[in-house]
């Protein structure tokens, strides 16, 4: 086992010098984000999110995000979640200002595995996301929505540290 986990690793640090080279445009953005999570027993839990993002130079709405998901966990090791999310995107370039903002609704299924190695917790989350974003110009909405699927990939680890976990 900790054999793949090294070849993992080595094949993402790899892929990562494979990139082409991007434009990189600096912005300042204030996040600010409340996350609850309920439990409601020892296998179930609701998890709501309100996240809203500003720019700071100059002062404009960015994005709204509003986000709630059932957990259910079969075990110590694997749970799974499904969920829905609404996104109000305001603007993308502070420096353009619109008069409307471009509704998008997501549906989301994900499922955690944990592997524990002593002190060090290893996570892989396998995301999916069906999001259906509103069409629009740069002058109005638009008739219609578009559809994307997506796929997100997670793989997190904790360290316990003198009786502190450490998350990378």
């Amino acid at each position: 086992m900790k054999n793949l986990i090294l070849l993992f690793l080595i094949i993402i640090s790899h892929s990562s010098l494979a990139q082409s080279q991007k434009n990189i445009d600096h912005q300042s953005i204030l996040w600010t984000r409340y996350y609850n999570q309920l439990l409601i027993n020892n296998s179930w839990s609701i998890h709501t999110e309100f996240d809203n993002r500003v720019f700071l130079k100059p002062i404009e709405q960015n994005l709204y995000v509003f986000r709630i998901q059932g957990r259910y966990k079969f075990n110590d090791h694997l749970e799974a979640g499904i969920g829905y999310a609404y996104f109000s995107v305001s603007t993308q370039v502070p420096e353009q200002i619109f008069d409307f903002e471009i509704p998008e609704n997501r549906g989301q299924q994900d499922i955690t595995w944990k592997h524990e190695f002593g002190k060090l917790n290893f996570y892989q989350r396998f995301q999916f996301e069906q999001r259906f974003v509103r069409n629009a110009n740069t002058e109005r909405l638009t008739d219609g929505t578009t559809f994307f699927w997506r796929f997100r990939y997670r793989l997190q680890a904790d360290y316990t540290f003198l009786g502190k976990k450490i998350t990378f």
